[in-house]
C-alpha cells in the first residue's frame, strides 16, 4: 500500500488539481453542456480535454442548432448544422459543420472552446509528434475502430473514437475508419483546418477541409 500511495502525485494546474498515477492521468472533472450531456475529462500535459466527442443541439446561448438530415440542403449550409451518423445511436457524438464551429453563439460549454490548429499541434508535440500521436489517443480494442486499430494504446484516456464524417454533399463515410475532428482555425474562404485519424496507422493528419463537411468536435478548456 505504501509503495502505491508514493506514485501518486499531486499535480496543480491552473488552479486544478488533477491525480495521476505513474503516468496514466485520471480524470480531474466534468463538464456538462447546455443539454445536460455530461462529459468526462483528461488532462494532456498542460491542456485540459474532453474525453468525449460533443453531442450538444443547441449552442451555450440556448439557440438550437438545427439538425439537418438531407443531403442537398446539408450541402449547401452556410450556418450551423448538425447530425447524427446513421445506425450508431449517438455512440460518436453529434457531427457539426464548420458554420456551427464558428457561430457566435459558441458550440462549447461555457469555460471551454473548439480547440485552434495551434492546440491540436501542442496536444500532438507532447505526444511525440503527429506520427505517432495517433496512437496514443485512438481507444482500444475494435468496438469504436475497425481491425487491425494500429497502435492504438489510449495512453491518456482521450478516447479517440471513428466516428467518420458527413462530406460537403451530404453523405456519411468512413465510420469505424477515420475520426476527424474540427478546429476553429479557417483556411480561407471555404475550408478549414482538421485534425483526422485512421484505423490502419497511429498518425494524426492535418487536413484542410470544406466547411459543409460534418465532423466531430473535442472541446478544450479555457
Amino acid at each position: 500500500m505504501k509503495n502505491h500511495l508514493m506514485k501518486i502525485k499531486n499535480i496543480v494546474l491552473s488552479g486544478l488539481c488533477f491525480f495521476y498515477i505513474g503516468t496514466t492521468c485520471l480524470h480531474a472533472q466534468t463538464v456538462t453542456d447546455i443539454d445536460s450531456n455530461v462529459y468526462k475529462t483528461v488532462v494532456i500535459g498542460t491542456q485540459v480535454w474532453m474525453a468525449e466527442n460533443l453531442k450538444t443541439t443547441r449552442y451555450r446561448n440556448g439557440d438550437t442548432i438545427p439538425v439537418v438530415p438531407k443531403n442537398p440542403i446539408w450541402s449547401e449550409l452556410k450556418t450551423g448544422a448538425c447530425f447524427e451518423y446513421p445506425g450508431t445511436n449517438g455512440a460518436y457524438g453529434k457531427l457539426y459543420n464548420f458554420f456551427a464551429v464558428t457561430d457566435s453563439a459558441k458550440l462549447c460549454p461555457a469555460g471551454w472552446h473548439v480547440p485552434s490548429v495551434a492546440e491540436w499541434s501542442k496536444l500532438t508535440d507532447f505526444l511525440g509528434g503527429k506520427d505517432v500521436a495517433g496512437g496514443k489517443l485512438k481507444e482500444k480494442g475494435k468496438k469504436y475502430w475497425q481491425k487491425p486499430n494500429t497502435g492504438a494504446t489510449d495512453k491518456y484516456d482521450f478516447k479517440a473514437l471513428a466516428g467518420g464524417a458527413r462530406l460537403n454533399t451530404g453523405i456519411c463515410s468512413f465510420a469505424m475508419q477515420v475520426g476527424m475532428w474540427w478546429s476553429s482555425s479557417s483556411y480561407n474562404a471555404g475550408s478549414a483546418y482538421a485534425f483526422s485519424m485512421a484505423f490502419n496507422n497511429d498518425i494524426v493528419y492535418e487536413r484542410q477541409n470544406s466547411k459543409a463537411y460534418g465532423s466531430s468536435v473535442r472541446c478544450v478548456k479555457d
